[in-house]
């Protein structure tokens, strides 16, 4: 909480939980800390600190090579991607000095002010915004997709998270809080199946999908919520597989998308048959 209070938001404890006040910004900068006690906290502080603009340099950061995925490398490779350019150092420190490729940053004309518009990308009340990145990798680590979704403060378009249910490891409910706190998350287009999604989600198939759940005489996967795609049981599997054989081949991507509405994640070993299936339908349109 001290931590994020220099970056300008105040937390305060009630009764009923805590409440986030944003406030002005105290950090020095660069911002310097030692994240030895707290290394899984580095990742927020960093995309956080770039996207205010803040210089930063952390330590402590040796652990981080071999937690879910090579961390250290994975963020310096999902930040470029907005324009950020870390540095590491021993594989234990990670550094920004405000350098960026200039992809991604533009400013509105209406600026005056350079350097209010360097260091405030997303402030609500400025013009100055990113604009939209590629795809972040989440490299299978659930802190890389909590770290990086609220960037979308600070796109044009919002922002696209790669396999979004490498949440369910800590914190399985993340996407629908993000929507209690009026974030709109929902499906998007891409211009070619990679494969990688539950649901083939081209542009000219998403438009068919409905916001709304819709059931497919398959009620009782609602016992599977939040469970890791990787993580089903057989029995499972096999109740999952006795729904997809037993529906129309028309129907099949509408049942993966109302899965994805009711956080129900479709069984690694049945994602290749489910695609097959609906990318024939694309084909066929």
């Amino acid at each position: 909480m001290g931590l994020f209070d220099r970056l300008g938001v105040k937390t305060i404890i009630t009764p009923s939980g805590i409440k986030l006040v944003k406030k002005p910004l105290t950090v020095d900068k660069p911002f310097v800390f030692d994240f030895s006690s707290q290394p899984d906290m580095a990742q927020t502080f960093a995309v956080t600190s770039a996207m205010l603009r803040i210089p930063f340099r952390f330590t402590g950061l040796h652990s981080l090579k071999i937690k879910e995925t090579d961390r250290l490398y994975a963020l310096k490779t999902e930040m470029q991607k907005l324009g950020v350019l870390l540095e590491i150092h021993n594989d234990s420190m990670i550094e920004w000095k405000g350098d960026s490729n200039g992809r991604f940053w533009h400013s509105s004309p209406n600026r005056k002010n350079k350097e209010q518009d360097f260091r405030f990308p997303c402030n609500q009340s400025e013009k100055t915004r990113l604009a939209t990145p590629s795809d972040i990798a989440t490299y299978n680590d659930h802190r890389m997709a909590m770290a990086f979704a609220p960037v979308s403060f600070c796109t044009e378009k919002g922002i696209c998270i790669a396999d979004p249910e490498v949440v369910t490891k800590s914190y399985p409910l993340y996407w629908n809080d993000l929507k209690k706190a009026n974030f709109s998350i929902t499906p998007v287009g891409y211009p070619d199946c990679c494969g990688r999604h539950e649901i083939c989600e081209r542009n000219y198939l998403s438009t068919d999908l409905q916001p709304k759940i819709e059931y497919y005489d398959d009620e009782e996967l609602d016992n599977y919520r939040y469970i890791a795609p990787d993580k089903h049981s057989e029995s499972a599997i096999n109740e999952f597989r006795e729904v997809l054989y037993s529906m129309r081949e028309q129907e099949v991507a509408h049942w993966l998308h109302s899965l994805q509405l009711r956080n129900i994640y479709l069984p690694d070993q049945l994602k290749t048959e489910a695609l097959l299936i609906v990318n024939e339908q694309c084909n066929n349109r």
